[in-house]
Parts: structure tokens; sequence; C-alpha cells
């Protein structure tokens, strides 16, 4: 069991290591300060609109490395597979892959020649993941987004605001006159900072001149003391503009644990 596992486990420790090397790049990338958002109070009306006056494209290897991170947890489970049909006496062949699909269905012996060798208790295991979508729904996205790395060329991130952080101190005890009700409790846990987390699909950063969204405005001295988080996310709908480094992470801990299920069998 342990040899045929090497190779699986190595996999799944390059795609780590490319993963904490896009979290590397990305922070380096920041230290450049890349981007510049400046308020502007509308004319006639109590908003303040931010808009993009510095931009910077992010490094071409930031998606490039995703990919490769992608692509390495993609292709453990399709090794995942060819070891089950070795283990079970069979040889593998080109079609051997791990059954994903695009809508329920049941994987039994037979239902696909993708599993052809694999032992039946061990499909079982497979019908029990539920790799499709309305199931196993990331299994599924890790699946597109490598059909995506593979067939474009490249695979694509973008910066977005992920946080919004409003420097309340020079408020003081003005501040529960200007601040809307929904932002009380916030402030009472912090009252010299309001940390807003951003709309997953919001706030994405193109150009220079861009208007990353608007706020209430509150006050003259807070409204120029906003500060803004930035992280890179994947801008596709099947995915909701997840964060790229979290949602890596937490595909590789998933892949992970569908391997820990099949040791058994291997």
């Amino acid at each position: 069991m342990a040899d045929r596992l090497v190779g699986i486990r190595a996999k799944i420790e390059r795609a780590k290591f490319h993963i904490r090397e896009v979290e590397s790049r990305f922070n380096t990338f920041l230290e450049t300060a890349p981007y510049e958002i400046t308020p502007r109070k509308e004319p006639n009306r109590a908003k303040v609109s931010h808009y993009v006056t510095k931009y910077s494209e992010l490094p071409i290897d930031i998606p490039i490395i995703a990919g490769e991170a992608i692509h390495q947890l993609r292709s453990v489970l399709d090794h995942l597979i060819c070891q089950l049909v070795e283990s079970n006496g069979g040889t593998s062949h080109k079609r051997n892959q791990f059954p994903v699909f695009d809508s329920p269905t049941k994987i039994e012996v037979g239902s696909t020649k993708w599993i052809d060798g694999v032992h039946p208790d061990a499909i079982k295991v497979i019908d029990s993941i539920k790799p499709y979508k309305g199931g196993c729904d990331d299994i599924w996205i890790l699946n597109k987004l490598n059909n995506i790395d593979k067939h474009r060329v490249l695979l694509i991130v973008t910066s977005v605001v992920d946080r919004i952080h409003v420097d309340l101190s020079a408020l003081n005890d003005r501040i529960e006159a200007s601040l809307p009700k929904e932002c009380f409790r916030s402030f009472r846990a912090n009252p010299e900072r309001l940390d807003i987390t951003v709309p997953q699909n919001c706030c994405t950063i193109t150009h220079k001149g861009a208007i990353i969204g608007e706020l209430d405005a509150i006050d003259p001295i807070v409204d120029n003391n906003i500060h803004f988080t930035f992280e890179i996310a994947f801008p596709y709908d099947i995915i909701n503009y997840k964060r790229v480094v979290p949602f890596l992470h937490h595909l590789a801990d998933l892949v992970d644990g569908i391997i820990t299920q099949f040791t058994l069998f291997l």
C-alpha cells in the first residue's frame, strides 16, 4: 500500500508547494503598492465613490502557478484510479480516470470505462463521494478549472477588494450619529475600526479609472481614511469569485481526504 501512495502523496505535496508559491508571489506583488483607491464625494448625493487611481497588472506567473496546482490535484485523482486498477490485479489504461460528471450520476460497475478494473467495493466509495455538480461541487469545480487551464492560454485570475477597513478614531462620541445602524455592533466590538467583508463577486479591480464601489458618506475625515485589503480571485460564474489561495488550500485538503478513503484498497 505504501508504495502505491508514494506518487500520489508526492503530487499532493507538489500542489501544496505551488499554492504557497501563489501566495508568496501575490504578497510580494502587494509590497510594490500596485493599487491606489481614491475616494470622491459624489455631487448632490450622500455617497462617496472609490476610484482606482493606480493599477498594475498581476504578474503573469501567478495564474500559471495556480493552474499547475490545479492540474496536480486533478491528476492525483486520476493517478488514484490507475493505482486502484493495478492493486486489483489489472493493468491501467489511458481511459482510466477519476469520474466527474455535470449532473447526478450513479457510479457502479460498468457505468463508465473510466473505472474499468477498479474493485466493486472501491467503486462504491467513489459513488459515495458524489463527484458531480450538485453532489461534491468542489470536485466538479476542480475538474472544470483544470479543463479551462488545459484548453485556454491561461487560467484567469483577477484582483479584488477583499475587505474594507474604516478608521473611526477621529469620530469619538459622534460615531453613532454618523454610522448606519447595521454598523453599530461592529463598532462596539472595536470603537476605532470597522472592518467590512466584501461580497465575493464585488469590487473587481480591472483597470485604472474603474469605480470599485460606493459607500454612504459618513464624515469627511472618515471618508478619507478608508483602507482596502486586496486578494486574488477566480472570476468564473461556476466558482463565484472564490479567493484563489484559500480555495486552493481547501481543494488540496479535500483531495487528500479522498485519497485516505481508499487506503484499504491500495
